[in-house]
């Protein structure tokens, strides 16, 4: 069944839009901000399909529109169809859907398309191999992937980097505090975290594509 943008304002209220907190840049008392001694490779991307540590690859699909396309211009050009790959586990922790939503996707002609990006997906799980060290974790992601229509509707940044598949609003599990997350993401290579509402936000903006 097609999903439109009105389907996706409708579940604005579960999304969280807290970004004026200023950047974290400590370590918790649980979590090191030093840079991490674990890395994810990630392969390179045959045409026609984007492709995640795991070794999962997705078909991907050029959208001969305007509809996603960032205002600066220079966003992503290849998408996934979200509720076909809903389940994919694009993460060694996650799967698609519990990094990103359909609310948030770029929707055209009734399909719903994401783009995270690879490199940032893996550093995601670099977030939480350290914070799986202290024994915490982080329960799913928010905010992954924004459309630039939805980022709007919810006045994000002008420049937010949920609309490269560069940031996550990860929510912590009952017992890991935010500033653990924001400090594991510092680790993992992340360009700015900080602590909002209900969860850390964390970027790898500029660093990947």
């Amino acid at each position: 069944e097609g999903y439109s943008f009105e389907d996706s304002i409708r579940e604005l209220e579960s999304a969280q839009t807290d970004y004026e907190q200023d950047p974290e840049d400590g370590s918790s008392d649980g979590v090191s901000s030093d840079p991490s001694d674990y890395t994810y490779d990630v392969p390179p991307s045959p045409a026609g399909y984007i492709c995640y540590h795991t070794g999962v690859c997705l078909e991907a699909f050029t959208i001969p529109t305007d509809e996603c396309e960032v205002p600066a211009g220079d966003g992503p050009t290849a998408f996934v169809e979200f509720h076909e790959n809903a389940d994919a586990q694009i993460s060694l922790y996650y799967t698609l859907s519990e990094l990103t939503t359909a609310r948030a996707a770029c929707i055209v002609d009734g399909v719903a398309y994401v783009y995270l990006s690879p490199g940032a997906v893996a550093q995601v799980d670099v977030t939480q191999t350290e914070l799986g060290d202290a024994g915490l974790s982080v329960s799913y992601s928010t905010s992954g992937y924004r459309s630039p229509d939805y980022n709007a509707a919810i006045d994000g940044a002008d420049n937010s980097w949920h609309m490269y598949g560069l940031a996550f609003d990860l929510v912590p599990s009952a017992d890991t505090t935010k500033a653990d997350v924001v400090s594991a993401c510092y680790s993992a290579g992340a360009r700015y975290a900080y602590e909002a509402s209900s969860f850390s936000h964390c970027d790898w903006g500029g660093i990947y594509d």
